[in-house]
């Protein structure tokens, strides 16, 4: 599993995001390396896997390993993500992946 990516409707949700959550950090098959990505629309997302992209999971790791120079953000990895939930007892910002005209755009996290 290279990313996981959340609808943003579905963490609006406060008890669909936390059994989502808690499930993810019990299901040792995902990992923890894993990067975490929200979406808007995360049907109009995967319909660009094996079409507009070969691999949507390399493609959007390559979002962040491809990067290079200051401007390069810290990816929000599944590890970092609960770290973070169970220490600070808050949910970190989730970076932002839209779709517009068939093209993927990660959106700068604040």
């Amino acid at each position: 599993m290279q990313a996981v990516v959340l609808g943003k409707r579905l963490l609006s949700s406060e008890d669909a995001s936390s059994y989502i959550f808690q499930y993810m950090e019990d299901n040792t098959v995902l990992g923890k390396s894993a990067y975490l990505f929200q979406t808007e629309d995360p049907d109009a997302l995967m319909k660009l896997n094996g079409t507009t992209v070969d691999s949507l999971g390399d493609y959007l790791t390559g979002l962040y390993e491809n990067r290079t120079g200051i401007q390069t953000e810290r990816p929000l990895t599944l590890e970092n993500f609960f770290y973070t939930w169970n220490n600070y007892d808050e949910l970190p910002a989730i970076p932002e992946i839209l779709v517009r005209d068939g093209q993927i755009i990660l959106e700068k996290t604040v």
